[in-house]
């Protein structure tokens, strides 16, 4: 008698296991873990956004490279590297003009960079939105005794343009005065240098105009009492001579 034919084997079927809650719950932990993790690793890799702060001024860059440090020291870490001819915004501002260090920050494409201290020495072109401020940078960078001819035209230049716009503020008579003053060293220049009196006299008339306009501000009355004085003493018959 034959042998009965034997059934094909079944292939072995695998059934995914079922995860209980607790598996459930751990694996969903591991995800999160992993995610933050990720996160925590892209922080480090992209520099954080920093918050814009209150500024009083801007200045320009005119060095090379500006190099915004973490502490007012040469040998400190470097924030941020800014461009010749980018402009920071100035947290404080310079007590003297030799004063090292300034506070500053830097806006790239509207997003702030981290504060730090950059080298007043690689900064000019100074400005600010605000009369008192804009007035005390004139004051501060204005022209010495020894100045040129050209430095205190350049001087005169940023009066004028303080004045055409915030001559309606308390500051205003400040930069008439500042502008009289400057024309009587001019005019005082030209009657040295030999110079025909029609360039001296345009000198004092310029400065006439201005003393007046700043008489407006009753502080200034000492300072235009010797102003006039020097005026008169430079409009005398022996003013004609250099």
């Amino acid at each position: 008698v034959p042998a009965p034919a034997k059934e094909p084997a079944r292939r072995p079927s695998f059934r995914s296991a079922s995860l209980n809650p607790m598996q459930k719950r751990i694996l969903g932990w591991a995800a999160a873990a992993v995610l933050l993790l990720t996160a925590g690793i892209g922080s480090h890799i992209r520099p954080r956004a920093a918050a814009v702060l209150p500024s009083v001024a801007s200045a320009e860059v005119n060095s090379s490279e500006g190099l915004i440090l973490n502490s007012p020291e040469r040998k400190a870490k470097v924030l941020v590297r800014v461009g010749q001819g980018e402009r920071v915004n100035v947290l404080q501002l310079p007590a003297l003009r030799q004063q090292e260090w300034v506070d500053v920050q830097y806006l790239s494409g509207g997003k702030a960079r981290p504060a730090g201290f950059l080298t007043m020495a690689s900064l000019g072109n100074w400005s600010s939105e605000n009369p008192d401020a804009a007035f005390y940078l004139l004051v501060l960078f204005s022209p010495g005794p020894s100045a040129s001819e050209a430095e205190i035209h350049e001087q005169l230049e940023k009066l004028a343009a303080f004045t055409s716009r915030f001559g309606a503020t308390p500051r205003g008579p400040e930069a008439n005065f500042e502008i009289g003053r400057l024309n009587l060293v001019l005019a005082r220049m030209s009657q040295r240098a030999g110079e025909p009196a029609a360039s001296r006299d345009a000198y004092l008339d310029a400065a006439t105009v201005r003393l007046a306009m700043a008489a407006a501000s009753l502080d200034l009355a000492p300072k235009l009492a010797q102003a006039r004085r020097e005026l008169e003493e430079l409009q005398g018959p022996s003013s004609l001579q250099p």
